[in-house]
């Protein structure tokens, strides 16, 4: 349900989605494919004045996976494009594209360095395996800049935000996760195009350090935590995208 004054860029009204999934046996699915899921958007717009707009989004979504057989195990399995994601231009901020969350961590080699009585690997690939529950709030203050009013405008904006993986024993998530910042908006006729500045003060989640071996990956660390930048601008996440964030 939508009743916004604009597609491309409201500036007054709200918007609603429900999606709502089944997959198993009984409706033909995969085997492999047994779940209920559903999440949902709400998003809500409020005019200030004659060039400011205020603006929040709530998404939440779960997923309940039912238990299926796995090389004679039973287990419960989500299919990774099924899984729910968070981070990046139109999430959470200050994490890249679908990095918030549970993550896996990947090394060709056992190389690592100890700085200060940490040990610190080289060369760690992060890879997000996504979650079966989402939770993201958005809250954003847009205004007209003195320079340009009719074309540029100056945004505050505020994320929270997690993905959770619940079951997961070996690096669960916990906790919400808040990144502000400030960004800029030029008016397009393909709609705003988008600068920001998310600041992050949380650093990457713990997750599983697997050893990559030909095709194999066996698990080398089950608790390892990536280093947090240590100076401002280091914690700094700039995003470019095309349209609002919401």
């Amino acid at each position: 349900r939508s009743d916004v004054n604009s597609v491309l860029d409201p500036s007054q009204g709200s918007q609603f989605t429900l999606n709502v999934t089944h997959a198993s046996r009984l409706v033909g699915s995969d085997p492999f494919y047994e779940f209920n899921r559903g999440e949902l958007e709400y998003s809500q717009y409020y005019p200030l004045g004659r060039s400011a707009v205020f603006a929040w989004r709530v998404r939440g979504g779960v997923i309940l996976p039912q238990k299926i057989t796995l090389s004679g195990q039973s287990a419960k399995f989500v299919p990774p494009e099924q899984r729910f994601y968070a981070g990046g231009p139109n999430s959470v901020r200050g994490y890249g594209r679908n990095e918030l969350g549970p993550t896996g961590y990947v090394i060709d080699t056992a190389a690592y360095d100890v700085v200060h009585g940490d040990t610190v690997y080289r060369n760690v690939t992060a890879a997000p395996i996504g979650g079966n529950a989402v939770f993201v709030l958005n809250a954003e203050l847009r205004f007209a800049t003195p320079i340009l009013p009719d074309r540029m405008r100056l945004a505050l904006f505020a994320d929270l935000g997690q993905v959770w993986d619940r079951g997961d024993t070996l690096a669960p998530v916990m906790g919400l996760r808040f990144t502000p910042g400030a960004g800029l908006r030029f008016a397009t006729p393909l709609g705003p195009v988008r600068f920001d500045v998310a600041y992050n003060g949380h650093g990457r989640e713990p997750g599983v350090l697997y050893l990559a071996q030909g095709d194999s990956l066996t698990v080398f660390r089950k608790q390892y935590q990536p280093p947090t930048p240590s100076t401002f601008w280091q914690r700094l996440f700039f995003q470019f995208a095309v349209g609002q964030a919401f």
